[in-house]
């Protein structure tokens, strides 16, 4: 008899009788808002009764029915049956199909997904926690998520997400810890010096790499200290300058992820915007200027140490504006 093995994604219980590295172990004891229960099947993959959306990218990603079910497909590897009563979820895929790659889109694409329908908001930014709490970095691509999460995590912070983050809660937004590791290109972990017995290659990608950090994945959410939106051009140093909230919250819910696009009837968006306000009352809001320079994150993370401090808010120095 095979044995079941439980995980943690971003405030879900996942049980799987297929070993899933790539996901957080799961704590005997760990509270979480749903489980659910992952399989994995080789086979034909269903096609969609009905098509709703397709997002544009490198995943191909595409959601719509199959009979009763939600079916999300990727243009990688894997399509994903979702039941209506949101309890399971089947990844089906041709037996040469790389199991890596669908895991991949699963968790990057998929997950985050099917923790909407569970009531968390989805945001396109990475998170990071310290003992003092939760920030996310927002930024549109190239903004520099990928490697100052790499970077931090690195140096000791526990990485919660490095793509797509989840938000739960109202009077105190929680982040809840996705995807392990994060994802980096080879000039990023050479600049950074990450050790290379700790990345792995990324399955569909040419030269990219997994970085996992040493130390065991977080597992509990942590309450969202700092919201910080990332800007790396024309500045010689790092400077952390306080946002108007209006300014963020309007920046911030372009950023937003949804479930389905296509169906105007889900509030998933009308939540998030109404999450993000909400933790913008009790979480400031940075944007940080930094030059395009692997130098510069060594006092970029001092920084952003300092944004986390409830005395430094007040003080105005080191480089907080």
């Amino acid at each position: 008899m095979s044995s079941t093995s439980t995980y943690s994604f971003g405030g879900l219980r996942l049980h799987s009788a297929v070993r899933v590295d790539q996901l957080r172990p799961c704590p005997a004891d760990a509270e979480a808002w749903a489980d659910i229960t992952l399989s994995f099947e080789t086979g034909e993959p269903p096609v969609h009764d009905r098509i709703s959306y397709r997002w544009r990218g490198r995943y191909g990603l595409v959601i719509g029915t199959c009979g009763d079910e939600w079916l999300m497909t990727s243009s990688l590897d894997g399509a994903f049956l979702i039941s209506r009563e949101r309890r399971t979820l089947r990844c089906i895929a041709p037996s040469a199909a790389s199991f890596d790659a669908c895991v991949d889109v699963l968790i990057r694409r998929v997950l985050p997904r099917v923790a909407i329908l569970f009531g968390a908001s989805a945001i396109h930014a990475a998170a990071l926690a310290r003992p003092e709490g939760g920030v996310l970095l927002l930024g549109m691509s190239g903004a520099g998520k990928s490697t100052m999460t790499a970077s931090l995590g690195h140096a000791g912070w526990q990485i919660l997400s490095d793509d797509i983050s989840l938000l739960w809660g109202l009077e105190e937004p929680l982040l809840a810890p996705a995807a392990q590791g994060v994802c980096v290109w080879p000039a990023s972990r050479e600049g950074i010096n990450l050790p290379i017995e700790r990345c792995r290659p990324m399955p569909a990608y040419d030269g990219k790499t997994h970085f996992m950090p040493d130390g065991d994945p977080a597992t509990t959410p942590v309450p969202l200290r700092a919201l910080v939106f990332l800007n790396r051009e024309g500045s010689a140093a790092p400077v952390l300058e306080r946002m108007r909230d209006a300014e963020a919250l309007v920046t911030a819910s372009h950023m937003l992820v949804q479930l389905d696009p296509g169906d105007p009837a889900l509030p998933d968006w009308v939540q998030g915007f109404a999450r993000l306000n909400a933790a913008m009352k009790v979480a400031p809001s940075y944007r940080l200027h930094y030059p395009n320079d692997f130098a510069a994150l060594a006092e970029v993370e001092m920084l952003l140490q300092r944004a986390l401090d409830p005395q430094a808010k007040n003080r105005g120095d080191g480089g907080l504006a």
